[in-house]
């Protein structure tokens, strides 16, 4: 995934700001507080203030502005890192970010926090886009674990979901509303002066500030459309008395006065959250997007530059609203030029968001098949079960490209769901059009995705037979070189899981090792880091750490997100051998993890520097078990369950998960009462 640089820029206020100290002031923290709320409707200036006090106050910030797509703990995991890391992480590895207990992300989200160049606040902007439970555990985990020094700032539209009595009563908290951000009768005085250069009769100014309740966007909308009219003074009296001109009205008379070329431009940018040059230059066929947004913005048309070189620019999300209802007929093509132009970007995230924007699934299921597989295979399964959710049931229900989408969507997702209602759908619509290109793949892709939902159940020998069976089918006659080729690899290495699963090392191994030169030729790192980092750990639990450092030469180092996933299984087979170097590959491991945005890798290559192999024991198939998977070892043979370890090690339940996973694999076994039983055997146990 890559990552949208505009997500991260705190967004500048356009040119000639009004400050207001009375805003400002309102921040008041202490070396207590740890998080400011600022809950406001749209239009109360929330970003303008949060800006404002920032620059006043001088402290290093990291900003995240939030969209719905932010659902999704394997996409905000990633943004956080780089926010927090100063912008550094360039693009994410989500494959398993979604697997992993919450408390364990927060973890690492805290560690970099505690980094002496560390931000010493983090904005996090329209959190009331936020509705999932991982993600909202891991913000209410950051706000609990924050290190002293460092300030939490959410703005959002309503009162977040997080348990907020305890920061009250404590006074860690700090809440602005509505009330306190409405315009003054002196502070819309100033604004229309300074920022307008509009001067209106103090009984004008009070009548505009009564009938708008101080709402700082209806204000400057008001403004825009009185600038230049000779009968100024009148009109703002007229539009104060009548609450039905304050939105809609003003909004047309903004348009009329603007010349064609303009408008037009408005109503399609519009429907994009986000604004350059080129996008604009995409959705309307013209030339001149930048120099458009950089015209307007000097115009005041409620348009905010979200970096220094005003690059990205987003209209306020009032006015876009606005903006949207009167280009309402606009909307499908805009959508369909920026899902090619996103594409096209990589950020294919965002290109299927829009491509599911554009209603017509007849006319957008190629691009949303092309975008809904690359982005399974990078691992961003929740954002493709977002944004195919958006369509309509009756739609998704007919497309076979959403069915077959939704039915990978169920068994690579966390947890897994039994994928059979969308391959019932698939089926059926592949009757009702036999000549679909995809018609062909269905029974072996539905093979594939029975194998994946029956490994999850516990069937094991029924994932093996239909992986088998799959393969067996092959892809079919005819169909595209590289269709086949991504048919096989899928193939390959969900049948090597399969076998991993259910004990049958030696033929995974085989499996694993088949498939890798088919994931390389196809480009897809990261099942090829996966698989890479898969096989090695197969070596290692057969006691073969050679073998495991090999594979991870053979896969070398790409210069992509997943080559983080190599290196932390080299380090632990170098760790493994005792070679001096595994500390170097441990802090490699660290870097390229940071840069991607995995804290899962992150974290366990942090925890291999620190312990370097002190206190291994060597086992006697040539692994070694650290004297930390001992202690586990220790209480899961007293019975404790994973959470009473965690409660008796000070660690989180995902961390104990870990160690008995790697435990199970060193110990070649496959259960924890067989893994105390042989501990006991190898006298590991006091």
């Amino acid at each position: 995934m890559n990552l949208l640089r505009s997500k991260l820029s705190m967004p500048r206020v356009g040119r000639g700001l009004v400050t207001r100290p009375r805003v400002v002031g309102l921040f008041a923290t202490t070396d207590a507080t740890r998080l400011v709320v600022l809950s406001a409707p749209p239009g109360f200036g929330k970003t303008s203030a949060v800006a404002d006090w920032l620059h006043m106050d001088g402290r290093r910030a990291a900003w995240l502005s939030l969209d719905q797509a932010d659902n999704d703990a394997g996409r905000i995991v990633p943004y956080l890192v780089a926010a927090i890391g100063g912008g550094r992480a360039a693009s994410a590895d989500l494959a398993h970010v979604d697997a992993v207990d919450p408390q364990d992300l927060v973890t690492g989200l805290v560690a970099l926090l505690e980094e002496p160049q560390a931000p010493r606040v983090l904005v996090l902007d329209d959190f009331h886009v936020v509705r999932d439970r991982a993600v909202l555990a891991i913000i209410e985990g950051l706000v609990t674990h924050l290190p002293q020094d460092r300030l939490l700032v959410i703005a959002t539209r309503e009162d977040p979901p997080l348990r907020l009595s305890r920061l009250r009563a404590t006074g860690e908290l700090v809440e602005l509303r509505a009330e306190q951000l409405r315009f003054t009768e002196a502070e819309a005085d100033a604004f229309f002066r300074r920022r307008m250069s509009l001067v209106l009769p103090t009984e004008a100014v009070h009548a505009l500030t009564e009938s708008t309740e101080g709402w700082p966007a209806i204000l400057q909308l008001a403004a825009l459309s009185l600038v230049g009219r000779a009968d100024a003074n009148a009109r703002a009296v007229a539009i104060a008395a009548d609450n039905r001109l304050i939105l809609d009205y003003i909004t047309e008379e903004v348009l009329a006065r603007l010349d064609p070329q303009t408008v037009e431009f408005l109503l399609r940018t519009a429907h994009l959250e986000r604004l350059s040059g080129e996008l604009c230059d995409a959705v309307t066929g013209r030339d001149d997007g930048a120099a458009t947004l950089e015209r307007i913005e000097r115009a005041n048309l409620l348009v905010t530059p979200l970096d220094e070189q005003r690059h990205w620019y987003r209209y306020h999300r009032l006015f876009a609203e606005l903006l949207r209802i009167h280009g309402r007929l606009l909307a499908p093509q805009v959508h369909l030029a920026a899902a090619n132009w996103y594409r096209d970007d990589g950020s294919l995230s965002e290109a299927l968001e829009h491509a599911v924007s554009v209603g017509d699934l007849a006319t957008t299921r190629g691009l949303i098949w092309e975008l809904g597989s690359r982005m399974l295979h990078t691992g961003e399964v929740p954002a493709v079960r977002h944004s195919l959710g958006r369509l309509p049931s009756t739609d998704a229900a007919h497309s076979l490209e959403v069915c077959l989408l939704q039915a990978w969507a169920c068994v690579l997702g966390r947890p897994v769901q039994e994928p059979d209602t969308w391959l019932e759908l698939g089926a059926a619509a592949a009757e009702q059009e036999p000549s679909h290109p995809l018609a062909p793949l269905l029974p072996g892709m539905s093979l594939m995705i029975r194998s994946k939902a029956a490994v999850a159940a516990g069937r094991r020998r029924e994932s093996i037979e239909s992986a088998e069976a799959a393969l067996r089918l092959g892809p079919p006659e005819g169909i595209a070189p590289q269709l086949a080729a991504v048919y096989r690899g899928d193939g390959l290495t969900v049948l090597a899981n399969a076998l991993w699963e259910n004990g049958e090392l030696s033929r995974a191994a085989s499996t694993y090792a088949e498939a890798l030169p088919v994931l390389r030729a196809i480009g897809n790192w990261l099942a090829a880091a996966e698989t890479t980092s898969n096989l090695a750990r197969l070596e290692l639990g057969r006691g073969r750490p050679e073998a495991a450092l090999a594979a991870c030469d053979e896969y070398g180092e790409r210069g992509t997100p997943s080559d983080a996933l190599v290196l932390l299984v080299r380090c632990e087979a170098l760790l493994t051998l005792r070679r001096p170097e595994a500390a170097d590959v441990a802090r490699a491991a660290m870097a390229s993890a940071r840069l991607a945005g995995d804290l899962v890798t992150m974290n366990r290559a942090r925890e291999l520097a620190a312990s370097r192999g002190a206190g291994a024991t060597t086992l006697p198939n040539g692994t070694t078990i650290s004297a930390r998977e001992v202690e586990v070892l220790e209480l899961i043979a007293k019975g404790l369950s994973n959470a009473q370890i965690a409660q008796d090690l000070f660690v989180t339940v995902g961390t104990v998960k870990s160690h008995v996973h790697a435990i199970a694999t060193k110990l070649g076994t496959t259960s924890r009462t067989e893994s105390a039983s042989r501990a006991r055997e190898l006298q590991l146990l006091r």
